[in-house]
């Protein structure tokens, strides 16, 4: 039973990253369940180790790395800042242990499998880190947590008091249709030495950050542009999609409700509402919140989500 289990949550793992990649619904909490899974199974056997056979040097490294890897693909596929500098190594370091662990015909098919899994996951961070234009040939879902389809365009009612910001501004912004965020957010770091207090910097800056999954630090952009500018309602809808692609629905909600008071026309401030309310459980606001974004005229049949919000409104009703 217990190799039944084991090799389940290595089989599962590629197939729930494919669903995530669908926004379906429950692939995020079962990809946090099998890496915890796993996360303590490893744990387990290092012990085991220790305590039963007076302490394998070999294969204590090998679960010590890869309990270090589980980390890692829980920090980057969740959008976790706090293991960013250890990624650097344990990234390269598991890639060179492969190539050398897959090769030797002696070791455990646990282990290998389990290896093999993990280099999947690995190969497109170490890719998105290091690649440069290499990884422009893996598809970014796989590794990119921040997936907010079709996003509209905001008009910040911010001006420029120095030629050189704005200059600076311009340049970030044709980096960012580029899609090359890294140099822009270079670009905006110098322009916020010229303008320390303009909001649309950090606006633009968040946006960056979170194109490169580094979701910790587009919501600390936004949580300055909003203590500059308390009053405009797009601050909070984006800061509330961050916090939803964080699993951090409460906090999602109270953003989406404080663009609501700014401003209660705009309909998709409603439908990502309901998206938060109902992955909350709160399943009657996510409706009234989803009629009210049709009201507004957002589209909901463009979005999957929404639709089976809908249908579960329709369903409650019967």
């Amino acid at each position: 039973m217990k190799n039944i289990a084991f090799y389940s949550c290595l089989i599962l793992l590629p197939i729930v990253q494919v669903l995530r990649a669908q926004d379906i619904s429950g692939s995020n909490l079962l990809l946090l369940l099998l890496l915890s899974v796993l996360f303590i199974y490893f744990a387990v056997q290092a012990a085991k180790e220790i305590i039963h056979r007076k302490v394998s040097i070999s294969n204590v490294s090998i679960y010590t790395l890869l309990l270090l890897s589980t980390i890692t693909l829980f920090a980057k596929y969740f959008g976790r800042t706090f293991w960013d500098y250890p990624s650097f190594l344990i990234i390269p370091s598991f890639i060179i242990f492969f190539i050398y662990f897959i090769r030797k015909k002696d070791e455990p098919v646990k282990l290998k499998a389990v290896t093999s899994v993990y280099m999947l996951f690995m190969v497109p961070l170490f890719l998105l880190i290091y690649g440069g234009a290499l990884g422009d040939h893996v598809p970014s879902w796989w590794y990119q947590r921040y997936q907010v389809g079709e996003s509209s365009a905001v008009e910040l009612p911010y001006s420029f008091e120095y030629a050189e910001a704005e200059n600076l501004s311009v340049q970030g912004f044709e980096l960012r249709k580029q899609e090359k965020y890294e140099e822009a957010i270079l670009v905006y770091k110098h322009a916020l030495q010229i303008e320390p207090k303009n909001p649309r910097l950090y606006f633009d800056l968040s946006t960056c950050y979170a194109y490169t999954n580094q979701l910790g630090k587009a919501v600390s952009m936004l949580n300055t542009a909003i203590k500059l500018d308390s009053a405009f309602a797009p601050f909070y809808n984006n800061r509330g999609l961050l916090h939803y692609q964080l699993y951090q629905n409460k906090l999602a909600i109270r953003d989406y409700k404080a663009a609501i008071a700014l401003d209660s026309t705009e309909g998709t401030y409603y439908a990502n509402l309901a998206l938060a309310q109902n992955d909350q459980g709160l399943i009657s606001e996510a409706c009234v919140s989803v009629q009210k974004a049709t009201v507004l005229g957002t589209d909901v049949d463009n979005y999957d989500q929404l639709k089976k919000i809908i249908n579960n409104c329709h369903q409650q009703k019967l």
